[in-house]
C-alpha cells in the first residue's frame, strides 16, 4: 500500500499553475464558435456544421439525412425544431465557456449537447468532433475558471472566490493522459499491412483528399510506403517524447509540426487545433510538484521541482 499510494503522489501529487487550464478554455470555445461561424453566423443546419468526408453532396451526390439515424438505437430522432433549439443552445454555451461564466457547468453541458447532436446522426460521427466533445467534457474536471474569466466576482456568474495561485495537480495530468490516448490509439491503429504499405495514402491522394505540394514532393521522392511508416512512427513515438520531462520540449516541438503539415495536407477540420491545444498542457513550466503529504511552502526552492 505504502509503494501504490507513493507512486501514485508522484503522479497526482503536486500543484500547477491555473493557466494551462483557461488557455484550453478559451481554445476549444474559440474552435466550437469558429465551426458554427465558418459559414455563416449561427447556422441552424446541423448538417452544415458537421459537414465531412462521411458525407459530402458535391461529390457524392447523396442527400442530405435528416436527423433520424441515431448512433444508438434507442435515442429518438431529432426533428426540425429541436435539432435547431440544440444548436443555439452549443452556440450560447460556447460562448459563455470563452468568457467563463461558471465554466465547469458550462463545458459540462456544452459537451452533452454537442456529443447528443453528434450521436443522433450517425451518419455524421466523425472522429474530430468525438475528440472535441471530449476534451470539453474533460475541461468540467480541472479549475479551467481561475484565469480569463472576466466575469469571475460577478454574483451568480462567477465563483466570487479570489484567485488561485496554485490548483492541484492531478487534473493536469488527466488532460495528459487523455493526449497519451489519443496519439497511441492513432499510432496503433496504423499497424496494418494496408495502411504501412502506403496503399491508404495512395488511395487518399488519388481520390484528391489528400493534396499539397508536401504529401506530393515526399510520395514522389520517398514513396507512400515510407510517407505512411513515418506517420505511424511519429504517432508512436510522441507518447513517450511527452512523457519524459527531459524530452517534452522536442515532443512538444514535433507535435506541432506534425499537425501543422497535416493541416496543409487533407482536411481534417478541427482536429488539429485541438490536438495542438492540447500539447500546451504538457509544457514542463506549468508545474511544481512537492509531495502532497509535505507542508513546506511550495513556493519554496527546497520543496518544488519541475515536472
Amino acid at each position: 500500500m505504502t509503494t501504490a499510494r507513493t507512486w501514485l503522489e508522484s503522479l497526482f501529487g503536486g500543484w500547477v499553475q491555473p493557466w494551462p487550464f483557461a488557455l484550453l478554455r478559451v481554445g476549444l470555445a474559440a474552435l466550437v464558435l469558429l465551426r458554427t461561424t465558418v459559414v455563416d453566423w449561427l447556422p441552424m443546419d446541423h448538417h452544415a456544421w458537421v459537414g465531412g468526408l462521411e458525407y459530402h453532396p458535391a461529390t457524392d451526390a447523396a442527400e442530405a439525412p435528416t436527423l433520424h439515424s441515431p448512433l444508438w438505437p434507442f435515442l429518438p430522432p431529432l426533428g426540425p425544431g429541436l435539432t435547431a433549439g440544440l444548436v443555439w443552445a452549443r452556440t450560447g454555451l460556447a460562448a459563455l465557456l470563452l468568457v467563463g461564466i461558471r465554466p465547469r457547468v458550462v463545458a459540462a453541458l456544452l459537451a452533452l449537447v454537442g456529443y447528443g447532436l453528434m450521436a443522433a446522426d450517425r451518419t455524421r460521427y466523425l472522429h474530430h468532433l468525438h475528440l472535441l466533445w471530449l476534451s470539453v467534457g474533460l475541461l468540467a474536471l480541472t479549475p479551467c475558471g481561475e484565469r480569463l474569466a472576466p466575469f469571475r466576482r460577478v454574483p451568480f456568474l462567477g465563483s466570487g472566490e479570489p484567485l488561485a495561485e496554485w490548483v492541484p495537480r492531478w487534473s493536469l495530468q488527466v488532460l495528459r493522459f487523455h493526449l497519451l490516448v489519443v496519439y497511441t490509439a492513432a499510432g496503433v491503429a496504423k499497424l496494418d499491412p494496408r495502411w504501412l504499405s502506403g496503399e491508404t495514402l495512395l488511395e487518399l491522394h488519388r481520390a484528391e483528399l489528400l493534396t499539397g505540394p508536401l504529401v506530393a514532393s515526399v510520395i514522389e521522392s520517398l514513396g507512400a510506403a515510407t510517407l505512411a511508416i513515418a506517420i505511424a512512427a511519429t504517432e508512436l513515438a510522441l507518447p513517450l517524447l511527452l512523457v519524459f520531462r527531459r524530452s517534452r520540449w522536442i515532443g512538444i516541438a514535433i507535435g506541432v509540426l506534425f499537425h501543422l503539415s497535416v493541416e496543409t495536407s487533407i482536411m481534417v477540420s478541427t482536429f488539429g487545433a485541438t490536438m495542438i491545444l492540447l500539447l500546451l498542457v504538457f509544457s514542463p513550466g506549468w508545474v511544481k510538484v512537492p509531495p502532497m503529504s509535505d507542508d513546506t511552502d511550495i513556493d519554496s526552492e527546497p520543496a518544488a521541482r519541475a515536472d
